[in-house]
């Protein structure tokens, strides 16, 4: 089994990327392949001395995901049976067979105004099968700006 894991923040070593490298450390130690959709082992290394994690065997990509055009990314992931990715307030496109997005943080600021933008977050959203918040705050705001039933 292989998974993908992203966080926009990585190299900030915060709460966040704590929680995000820890679900890395769960899965390794189940037998998972885990890649790291990052481009910097230092930033790595770090991290497993601060957090005190067992992520040694973790890959990286060797790129972000700006890095990569729509379609390169769409090739990228579908290699991947999961794929957890922590939002910076967008709705990325995930290509996986089973998608997790995370939030951190209540962003009120996610919701489209325009019909394109809303067709767009539709879109996304069919490839997202779960939708995990940190608190129940941050779930009750993304539940309403995104319509729907984050854990």
């Amino acid at each position: 089994m292989k998974a993908l894991i992203y966080d926009p923040y990585l190299d900030t070593f915060g709460g966040g990327e704590r929680y995000c490298l820890t679900v890395a450390e769960c899965l390794l130690k189940n037998g998972w392949q885990v890649d790291l959709f990052w481009d910097r082992r230092e930033d790595v290394k770090k991290a497993i001395k601060r957090f005190n994690l067992e992520i040694e065997n973790i890959s990286l990509v060797g790129r972000r995901p700006e890095g990569f055009s729509l379609w390169e990314k769409f090739k990228l992931e579908r290699q991947y049976n999961l794929t957890f990715w922590i939002s910076d307030g967008s709705i990325p496109f995930l290509f996986g067979k089973k998608n997790f997005l995370h939030f951190q943080v209540p962003f009120n600021n996610i919701r489209y105004q325009n019909l394109f933008r809303k067709f767009l977050l539709k879109a996304k959203m069919k490839f997202i099968d779960q939708i995990i918040c940190n608190s129940q705050f941050t779930k009750k705001i993304i539940d309403r700006q995104l319509g729907a039933n984050s854990i």
